[in-house]
């Protein structure tokens, strides 16, 4: 089995690896041996079984607005810079560290390579995009103007964000 390391060596340098042996157990005991200070050993957990996890407990490890609101603000910077949108599609998707989001944007990119709409393939999943944001990328996409549409979408959302935080707070 695939096993996760974080050590440091006798300089001081971290060192982030993975080692092949049976258990937790054995790779502590081999990297202790090599003479490595062993800060935390964990088995690997490969990328189907996250997406797995993912899709079981969607709750834990699905988007959050917050993926949502970078998300947005980086497909918009980069529509503006001239990017195109599944060009954006694929850096955000291999950027993103949440895998239920990763999952999300692998969908959506799928869909928009094969030549839907973006709106189209962002309304697949209206768990992760509220309903104002569905409604509004038809209109960005007849208007031509999807960075702009993005961007006052991304405005309501931080201040919907601002005042559920102000709320919960009080």
């Amino acid at each position: 089995m695939a096993i996760e390391y974080i050590a440091y060596d006798h300089a001081g340098a971290r060192i982030d690896g993975e080692v092949e042996v049976d258990s937790v157990a054995e790779a502590e005991e081999q990297l202790w041996s090599t003479g490595l200070l062993v800060v935390q050993v964990r088995r690997k957990v490969e990328r189907h079984e996250r997406s797995l996890l993912a899709r079981l407990f969607p709750s834990l490890f699905g988007p959050s607005t917050k993926d949502v609101i970078i998300a947005t603000r980086q497909i918009e910077t980069l529509l503006r810079a001239g990017v195109s949108l599944p060009l954006a599609l694929r850096q955000l998707r291999d950027q993103t560290r949440s895998p239920g989001f990763k999952d999300t944007l692998r969908d959506i990119l799928a869909h928009v390579e094969a030549g839907e709409r973006f709106s189209t393939a962002c309304a697949r999943h209206p768990k992760v995009f509220p309903p104002f944001y569905l409604r509004l990328l038809p209109l960005a996409e007849e208007t031509g103007d999807l960075p702009t549409i993005l961007s006052g979408i991304l405005n309501t959302m931080v201040r919907q964000q601002s005042v559920a935080a102000q709320v919960k707070a009080a």
